[in-house]
């Protein structure tokens, strides 16, 4: 994970040649080196950006095959490994916005929803489309996509939560286009239920906690709660829905459990962990970083 303390990004020129580069300045103003992510690329509109499965990711865009495309670094400063944005769509994607709506309860929790509005343009054959839909990544980012046409060339969007209303969050995806002639703005609301953490202990449920560390290589502990003795069940798949791992811990009483997971034969990705507890389930996301 990237240290403490501010974080700038930037693209260098020169020479014909770019270079996707940051500095960080820790808390007390002490500026490190200029570090180079990339030492050669087309990458333009670096941006930071919030995710579901890690704190903060470094979206930009670079040049694959004639298209332009959006990548993702989520530690900047030491791996500097850089995965894909898979989106179904060929042609040009770019302007990656992204936001996770979070609710601090009366007891002074954040809760955060593991809905994940993002948004993106997508520009095939000279058809400039945005995607609405706030669906999860999982099991790929560009599935159920809604896309709707945007004939302004120059389009720029922001995806926003605007408050809360009546047990639910208010998140905007805000777009320009063009109508009778003027350049206006355009938006898409979406309300996303939230409660308090305290709704989660209910009899019949259990609670699943994030795994940790995450990312992690290759051993990591999930911790689950079951509030009614029910038959446990793991599994781990991959982003494409194959099962990689299944175990059954079978008929467990009520309390706190710890299993580790090992991921050793497994490759580095997004990994969706679910614990079955009778009826119920609850899934959240890991990432296998080597």
């Amino acid at each position: 994970m990237p240290e403490t303390g501010y974080h700038f990004v930037a693209v260098q020129k020169g020479d014909n040649i770019k270079k996707l580069v940051s500095r960080h300045r820790t808390i007390n103003g002490q500026w490190d080196s200029l570090n180079i992510i990339i030492d050669s690329c087309d990458c333009s509109n670096p941006t930071f950006q919030i995710d579901e499965y890690w704190p903060i990711s470094l979206i930009f865009e670079d040049t694959v095959d004639g298209n332009r495309r959006l990548f993702q670094v989520m530690n900047w400063t030491s791996d500097k490994s850089v995965f894909p944005v898979e989106i179904n769509y060929s042609g040009n994607t770019y302007s990656y916005e992204s936001d996770i709506p979070y609710v601090v309860t009366k007891d002074g929790i954040a809760y955060q929803n593991y809905r994940f509005p993002h948004s993106y343009f997508v520009d095939e054959n000279n058809n400039k489309r945005i995607r609405l839909s706030f669906d999860n990544f999982w099991p790929n980012w560009g599935i159920s996509d809604t896309l709707v046409s945007v004939k302004f060339p120059l389009s720029k969007l922001s995806v926003s939560n605007l408050g809360t209303s009546f047990g639910t969050e208010t998140i905007y995806t805000v777009w320009e286009d063009s109508s009778n002639g003027k350049i206006q703005l355009f938006g898409r609301n979406e309300f996303i239920l939230y409660g308090s953490v305290e709704d989660e202990s209910n009899p019949g449920s259990f609670i699943l906690y994030q795994n940790y560390p995450n990312p992690f290589n290759p051993v990591t502990a999930i911790e689950y709660k079951i509030l009614s003795a029910s038959d446990v069940r793991f599994e781990v798949i991959n982003i494409l829905g194959e099962r990689v791992f299944e175990e059954n811990y079978g008929y467990q009483q009520s309390g706190n459990y710890t299993l580790n997971f090992n991921g050793e034969n497994i490759p580095s990705g997004v990994y969706i962990y679910t614990v079955f507890a009778g009826e119920n389930r609850l899934s959240r996301k890991m990432v296998l970083l080597r």
